[in-house]
Parts: C-alpha cells; structure tokens; sequence
C-alpha cells in the first residue's frame, strides 16, 4: 500500500475554471489535490519515519508556546504598573502583551505546520497538553497556587493524551476528497 507521503495515495481530479465572461478561450484546467495532506507530499518532502515525529515534537512545542503566549499576555495584563519587569529589562505594558501575541502566532504556524506532517488527531492530542504547560507556566511564572483539582486534571489530561497517542493508527485512511466526505 502506498505511504502516507506516497503521490499515488493522493488522487489529483481536473477541474475546469471559468476565467471569466469573454470566449471559451479563458477557460482553463488545472489539476488540483483531492487533499491538504498531499502538500507535504511535495517533491522533497520528508521521509514519513522523519515526518510522523517531527510532526509530533512540533505539535507538543505548538502548544508549549500557546500556553506560554498565554501566560505572557496574563503577566502583562496584571502587572501592577505600567512598566513591566521582563527578564533584566521594563517594557510598557502593550509591548509585552505584543510580545505574548508574537508568541501566540508563532505557536500557531507550528501547529499548521505540523498538521502537514502527522495525523490530526496525533496533532490535537499533542496540542492539548497546552492545559499542562499553562498550569506549569502559570505557576512558575505566575506564582499561582495549583490547587487539588488542578492537578488532578492535569493528570488525567497527561493521561489521556498518552493513551489518545497510543492508540493512534498510523496507517489510518485521511485522505478523503470531497465526493468520500459526501458519500458518508
């Protein structure tokens, strides 16, 4: 059976575009993916045994940096002055909530990128560990007390992320076009 990254596991469909209201000349075809998934399929693109961790370890960091992002813009909001401390330096207040944002955006790109690589349901799972490393990082950065039910929660979350994970087929079909969306 063809991989994952394989061409032939992603069948291209001709498509004719209307380019506009003049003649039959400014109709055009084009072949198009049935799939997002074959974008990473691309000449060059990653061996599946690099790809399926890669992806993962960049979804996990996705949502590190969202839970980060999170706790930055959290610190800047709640700073008692203007001014706010940031490692050995003050910024104003929406410099810093900027900076969150930054980091907020960059988490997401890695998370898009990511999705290209390794299945979704890995990615989501990995992602929403986020939860964890928000506890984490409010804590650490915060100072907020992790209450009882907090961190039974972020047991349970761990625990069903690694259970999610490990139970993710990896040779599960998620290559469906739009006519095997419609025939379900």
């Amino acid at each position: 059976p063809p991989s994952r990254l394989d061409d032939a596991a992603y069948p291209t469909e001709a498509k004719e575009l209307d380019m506009g209201d003049e003649a039959d000349d400014n109709l055009c075809t084009v072949e198009w993916n049935a799939t997002a998934g074959n974008a990473a399929a691309a000449p060059g693109s990653l061996p599946e045994s690099v790809a399926l961790p890669l992806g993962a370890t960049l979804a996990a960091l996705s949502g590190l940096f969202l839970a980060l992002s999170m706790v930055i813009q959290r610190y800047a909001l709640a700073y008692p002055t203007y001014h706010v401390n940031v490692i050995i330096t003050r910024l104003p207040r929406p410099a810093v909530w900027s900076i969150g944002f930054a980091v907020y955006f960059a988490a997401n790109l890695l998370f898009a990128y990511s999705s290209t690589l390794t299945p979704l349901t890995l990615n989501a799972t990995l992602f929403t560990l986020l939860l964890v490393w928000n506890l984490l990082f409010s804590r650490i950065c915060l100072h907020e007390r992790i209450a009882p039910p907090r961190a039974i929660g972020a047991v349970l979350i761990v625990i069903g992320a690694a259970i999610s994970v490990c139970g993710t087929p990896l040779n599960a079909r998620n290559d469906f076009g739009p006519d095997d969306i419609a025939d379900l």
